[in-house]
């Protein structure tokens, strides 16, 4: 693990604890408010909440009349720098790209403007807001329309770049900006500024991601392992896995994503395991070269 990074939470309502404190401290009692629903009781979030600080380096507890908790990363009233995009910048923008995508016709929208920008440019206005702004998807419609979105460019990428699938839509750094922008959306997700939704959301896509990095071209496959470790390290390694079993990917290349799912981790143990494996089960030297590279890049690193 990096010096500055943190212990990522491990279930579903710690991530949610997580994101509710990368707002400041919370007492107890409003984290219970906030997070109790039918999903989650009082009780549940009670005790996850109590035992916070014992099982997450980045979790403070303080006894002050009352007990609050606040993320040792983020300070006790952190300060958000940026401001949330405007809501109609976002709806034209994802109205353009459902339009581009199919998902949605022209005719089915009288608002529409009549000429649009081309896909590529629209991804790259979504991913400067995104860099520009705090939130681009301020609301649960805005959040499910992304979401659309991400599933036609998934079923495209599947579609386009599998062995027997048809030719890609778009170019393969089409594809990748999208994905460049999840990966900055979840990235936000982690200091509070995405919609606390997201990180669901994109729990829920993992495996088609890990299934893509079979074969699709490192220009996509690069930004998709992005989106993976930031997500969840060890699904990550599972991605880390195709990307060699392709034999798409440079040494250089693969031993800097070595790096991010298991050196900052300090766990080269478990890659050389990994990698050991892999070796035992291929026959094709490119990749058993490529292996060795790996280990001794790792090597000259330690």
């Amino acid at each position: 693990m990096k010096p500055n990074e943190i212990d990522a939470p491990t279930n579903e309502l710690d991530r949610r604890i997580f994101h509710v404190l990368s707002h400041g401290q919370k007492r107890q009692t409003e984290i219970v408010t906030l997070l109790s629903t039918t999903r989650f009781t009082d009780r549940s979030v009670r005790e996850h909440t109590r035992d916070l600080s014992e099982n997450y380096s980045w979790a403070v507890k303080i006894d002050d009349g009352d007990t609050y908790y606040y993320r040792k990363d983020l300070g006790r009233q952190p300060t958000l720098q940026k401001s949330p995009a405007d809501y109609s910048d976002i709806e034209q923008l994802l109205t353009d790209i459902e339009i581009k995508l199919g998902i949605k016709s022209r005719d089915d929208l009288p608002g529409a403007r009549n000429k649009s920008p081309t896909l590529p440019n629209l991804f790259d206005n979504l991913l400067r807001e995104a860099n520009v702004h705090s939130q681009i998807l301020n609301t649960d419609d805005h959040l499910v329309r992304y979401f659309d979105c991400f599933d036609k460019i998934l079923t495209q990428t599947e579609n386009g770049y599998s062995s027997n699938g048809a030719p890609p839509n778009y170019p393969a750094k089409t594809h990748a900006l999208f994905y460049t922008v999840t990966a900055e959306q979840h990235e936000g997700w982690k200091s509070g500024q995405s919609h606390e939704k997201f990180d669901k959301f994109i729990r829920e896509r993992l495996s088609r991601l890990v299934h893509l990095l079979e074969f699709v071209p490192p220009d996509i496959g690069n930004p998709i392992l992005r989106i993976l470790a930031i997500v969840d390290i060890e699904i990550a390694r599972d991605g880390f896995e195709n990307m060699i079993r392709s034999n798409k990917y440079s040494h250089e290349v693969l031993s800097e994503h070595a790096e991010s799912c298991y050196i900052y981790s300090n766990e080269s143990n478990k890659l050389i395991k990994h990698l050991n494996i892999i070796k035992s089960d291929t026959e094709n030297n490119q990749i058993k070269n490529k292996i060795r590279e790996i280990k001794k890049e790792m090597r000259s690193r330690s």
